[in-house]
């Protein structure tokens, strides 16, 4: 059966009873689940287990908007805890997403039973249906603040994304797709993103699922005069499949994949794939993602855990629902023994750089306020605190897990107090990737 999502009528399934493979997909997860070098990830609850979630939003404030089944509620990204109540749908729905538009106001929530889009004001909580259409997926805002709307009429047909008229409910169909509806976002160039799913076979065939542009051009073009094909879109990557995608500060796309259970990052500009999770087995995976810009930096890997999060539901549909968050991790530096270092030897020592990597390793007069530098050859700009003079340097090579130990002394430097800080690559004339965090070494 060819679907809007075959995915949904999987979870289905799940959620009626199919507890053994939670159960085994839960143990799987435990064994392999895996986040890539130069990340890190933690998860709260997000609903109870066995809850079809259906949408995820950031909120403004950085709180969560989900669907747990019953109603739209927001709870905190600190913890899980329900904060309030955004929604209650007359009846039970199958919801499809949740967005909130760029002013910041409005939260709309779709659902695939009725077909309602519902508009929900967040500072009053008034609701209005905004617009009724068969089978809602996916919901993104141009940089113009227009909705456009991926959906289909019905099970058996391919999928469309229409720009929708969130004042009298209106679509205007921009592209017809050659197969179910798919995930969809914009870059802040207005060049739409959109995940075509391959639903020849359940599970969908490997590398079969295209990540397709369409630029903003092509768009304004078939606004009122036609509509682009699917063949019109420019080819970025290949997928296993797709169900959530977002775009981060610097146009990567990141694509959440809930059959093969894991999250693809493609740099659009180089169309180099990175797997950012993984599982590791079918059905135990990620849906819905979002994505919060970073306050600096970038989100690559190995930069300041402040350079950006994605936010991803991640569910076996019976027995966990967790919000996954995914951020840059920088190299660990420490010395032992920790400072003030007495006589003696010491050790400097880095933990968890790129894997056969290389390190620079700067000395300068201590610590300080760090500054950001960028190159155009790097993926992201490094960020420096040491004071200089005085100043030294040394190119050591990493080992398999990202790392090196240094042997040192201290022959009796009493008050003495330097920094270090290491600058991590892919060799020693770069690209560089981030810097460990400036540490202050004071001898005894």
């Amino acid at each position: 059966m060819k679907t809007l999502d075959a995915v949904k009528a999987h979870r289905r399934m799940l959620r009626a009873g199919l507890g053994v493979i939670g159960a085994v997909a839960l143990l799987g997860m435990t064994l392999r689940a895996q986040v890539a070098a130069g990340y890190e990830t933690d998860t709260i609850d997000a609903a109870q287990p066995g809850a079809f979630v259906g949408g995820f939003a950031v909120l403004p404030g950085g709180s969560y908007a989900l669907f747990d089944g019953a109603s739209v509620v927001e709870i905190s990204a600190k913890d899980g805890s329900f904060v309030r109540t955004l929604y209650t749908p007359p009846s039970f729905v199958f919801g499809a997403f949740i967005a909130v538009d760029p002013t910041e106001t409005w939260l709309y929530f779709g659902e695939s039973s009725f077909g309602n889009i519902v508009e929900v004001e967040l500072s009053t909580l008034s609701s209005r249906l905004a617009a009724n259409v068969p089978l809602p997926f996916d919901l993104a805002f141009d940089p113009l603040g227009r909705a456009f709307l991926s959906w289909t009429d019905s099970f058996v047909n391919p999928g469309r994304v229409s720009l929708l008229g969130l004042d009298d409910g209106s679509l205007d169909d921009v592209i017809l797709t050659s197969d179910a509806s798919g995930p969809l976002g914009f870059d802040a160039a207005g060049d739409l993103l959109y995940v075509q799913p391959d639903t020849s076979s359940f599970p969908p065939p490997p590398d079969q699922s295209e990540l397709l542009r369409f630029t903003r051009s092509q768009i304004e073009s078939a606004i009122g005069n036609g509509e682009l094909s699917s063949m019109d879109g420019e080819v970025l990557g290949l997928l296993d499949g797709g169900f959530g995608l977002a775009v981060d500060e610097s146009g990567d796309v990141l694509v959440s994949d809930s059959v093969y259970s894991k999250i693809t990052e493609i740099d659009v500009e180089t169309l180099e794939e990175r797997l950012l999770w993984s599982v590791g087995y079918l059905f135990v995976g990620d849906t819905f993602v979002d994505f919060i810009p970073p306050d600096q930096g970038a989100f690559e890997r190995f930069q300041p855990g402040t350079s950006g999060e994605l936010v991803t539901i991640e569910s076996d549909f019976v027995s966990f629902n967790f919000a996954r968050r995914i951020r840059p991790r920088r190299p660990s530096l420490s010395t032992t023994p920790a400072s003030p270092i007495p006589v003696g030897p010491f050790v400097l020592e880095l933990k968890d750089g790129p894997a056969n990597g290389f390190a620079l390793v700067l000395v300068g007069g201590g610590t300080t306020a760090e500054s950001q530098y960028k190159n155009s050859t790097w993926p992201a700009p490094l960020f420096v605190g040491l004071s200089f003079p005085p100043f030294f340097l040394l190119l050591l090579p990493l080992d398999a897990r990202g790392g090196f130990a240094l042997n040192a002394d201290n022959p009796g430097f009493p008050g003495v107090t330097l920094g270090a800080q290491v600058v991590v690559g892919e060799s020693a004339s770069g690209p560089f990737f981030g810097t460990s965090q400036p540490l202050d070494l004071m001898f005894q």
